[in-house]
This record gives C-alpha cells, structure tokens and sequence, in this order.
C-alpha cells in the first residue's frame, strides 16, 4: 500500500487516502496510542465544553473565543499556504459559519432546553450522520464491522432516549 501523501487537489487527496493514516504504511482500523490519547483528550474537553456551556448557556460564544486564542499557535506548526488561494476562501467560509457555527449555535440552544446528559447522548448520532455521508459522498465501503457498530451506536440511543428518566423519578 502506497504512503498518502497531501496533493495540490485535497478532494483528490481525501477520495484516495479515506481510511489510510496519513503517511503510513499501517493498514485501515490500526490505532496509534497517541491517535487514541488525542481523541480521548477530545472526548473529554467536548463533554467539558456541552457541561460549562450547559450552565452558561448565552455565554457560549466566549467559549468559542477563548478556544480560538488558545489554539492560534497551532497555526504556526501547521502548512497554512492552501489558505492563501482564493478558491479556498468560500470552503472556509462554510465550514467556519455553517458546518461549525451554526452546528455550535444549534447544539448550545439545545442545551439550554435539554439536561446535558440528554443533550450530549443525543449528539451521538453525529458518527452515524459522518458514516452514511462516508458511504454516498466518498463511496466508503460498508463492512460488517462498521455495519454492526452503526447499528451499536443506534441500538444504544435508543435505549437511553426510550428509557424512563429514573434520575426524576428518584427525586419525586
């Protein structure tokens, strides 16, 4: 198996490398342990993030200041030349004011109506959503692993969406 390595053309990349670890020899589905400490690192700051802006509610936009601030310097260790061309520009746009912007303004309104727990439980989805776009934008193939953890994911959901709130039933 060939290294993917990036193109001038990052649709072109992304459709050729999907499921490849970035210049890597490994095959699809091997885990590196930092791989899996960021994406736990991730896991935990979100539901850090669904807790403060839970209780802040309209205070959620400075959330998203601070984390801009703090995560500036990225830009300094990462290959930012891509941005300078213009046809970047109406890419950026929409997934800083739609893909994000909207999501985050949609998801923080959610939690000033939901509990938390509710709210985050129901986010779940999201892999589900990412899976199926996968599999008819990319053309990812569907596997019985991948099958039966879609399936997992949903099974679970609708366990916790279906099953009485006994927190609330203890408090009565």
């Amino acid at each position: 198996m060939l290294a993917c390595a990036p193109t001038q053309e990052p649709w072109r990349h992304r459709q050729a490398c999907a499921g490849r670890p970035h210049g890597s020899h490994r095959g699809a589905g091997a885990a590196s342990t930092t791989g899996v400490l960021l994406a736990s690192l991730a896991g935990a700051s979100y539901a850090a993030y669904s807790l403060a802006t839970g209780r802040v509610g309209t205070l959620a936009a400075s959330a998203f200041l601070v984390a801009a601030i703090v995560t500036a310097p990225v830009l300094a260790l990462v290959p930012v030349a891509w941005a300078a061309d213009l046809r970047a520009w109406p890419a950026l746009l929409f997934l800083g004011a739609i893909k994000t912007g909207l999501a985050y303004a949609l998801f923080t309104r959610g939690l000033a109506r939901l509990t938390t727990s509710t709210a985050v439980t129901l986010s779940l989805i999201e892999p589900l959503t990412a899976w199926l776009l996968a599999i008819l934008v990319v053309g990812e193939p569907v596997t019985a692993q991948r099958f039966l953890g879609a399936m997992l994911i949903f099974g679970g959901l609708a366990i916790v969406s279906l099953a009485p709130n006994r927190g609330a039933a203890r408090a009565a």
